[in-house]
């Protein structure tokens, strides 16, 4: 909080068109809250990739500061055709997200965020 940096930034979808916009079979995120924002950037490589899996961080408290809903960004998701599941980071296992409305009631205790797989 003390220094700043500015740090140029861009849509994924922007930086594929040189390359032919290319279909997508993986996205990582885990940017600290601006999930919801580069969703926005994506939304033709998430169209043209019927295959896609989003591996992302799901930090309510984070989202909620930087873009918005953090129930928001799960609906997105969930409107352009995925599925939600939590990662259980120990086993690796995942569990289908049944209730995105009470998702901070899923946080591990003294946890801030849990990892989601989003997939079609």
């Amino acid at each position: 909080t003390k220094n700043s940096l500015i740090v140029k930034t861009d849509t994924l979808d922007r930086l594929l068109a040189p390359h032919g916009s290319p279909i997508v079979d993986i996205i990582k995120m885990d940017i600290e809250g601006a999930e919801e924002i580069a969703l926005r950037g994506m939304t033709a490589t998430i169209a043209r990739s019927p295959h896609l899996k989003i591996f992302t961080e799901f930090y309510p408290e984070r989202i909620a500061a930087v873009s918005g809903s953090a129930q928001k960004f799960l609906r997105n998701l969930q409107d352009k055709g995925f599925s939600l599941e939590i990662i259980d980071e120990d086993t690796s296992a995942t569990r289908e997200i049944n209730d995105i409305q009470n998702m901070k009631d899923v946080l591990p205790p003294r946890e801030k965020f849990i990892n989601i797989l989003a997939r079609r």
